[in-house]
């Protein structure tokens, strides 16, 4: 399943679910992309990984489960990414992995979760752009939110697992 916005809209009235039946790849250069979740590597565990390029436009979605049961990779070099919630491996199953690389660009939401402490494992590297949240969670010691540079704006972080910064600017109301 292979998935190209290079402008105009892609709307959705449910739910989109890319990597079922096994190679799936999603790239927006512009535009718009809408739906009301987003499940993105959504197969087997031992299938291929999802991929993932955002260089622009706007992806909005309600909760967006990267890894949600198979591999997924996103990149994001641009554009905006506005979901309810972010969820790195939180839905996954023990051997998923998944990573969220943010060279450029603006995530908006609810939460950031990178791994669930029960399943699943996320790694969340930020070199650039901006991390506006309610919420940043690192949810177990096999995760990672790997903070190199841009910006982070939340309310409160709370890490299980390790939250490396070694550049950027980090604002938030409380750490626990």
């Amino acid at each position: 399943c292979a998935i190209h916005v290079a402008g105009g809209a892609l709307q959705l009235t449910g739910e989109l679910y890319l990597g079922q039946g096994g190679t799936a790849h999603f790239e927006q250069e512009s535009g718009s992309t809408s739906t009301t979740a987003l499940y993105f590597g959504d197969g087997a565990p031992s299938s291929p990984a999802a991929t993932a390029v955002i260089d622009g436009g706007t992806l909005t979605a309600g909760v967006s489960y990267i890894a949600a049961t198979s591999p997924a990779s996103v990149q994001q070099n641009g554009g905006e990414v506005d979901v309810a919630a972010l969820l790195l491996g939180n839905y996954a199953a023990e051997m998923s992995t998944s990573t969220y690389t943010l060279t450029n660009g603006t995530i908006r939401g609810s939460v950031v979760g990178v791994g669930n402490p029960s399943t699943g494992t996320g790694h969340f590297v930020q070199s650039g752009g901006l991390v506006a949240t309610s919420e940043v969670g690192v949810g177990n010691p096999a995760s990672e939110y790997d903070f190199q540079g841009g910006q982070i704006s939340t309310r409160g972080e709370s890490t299980q697992g390790p939250f490396v910064q070694s550049g950027g600017i980090n604002t938030t109301g409380q750490l626990f």
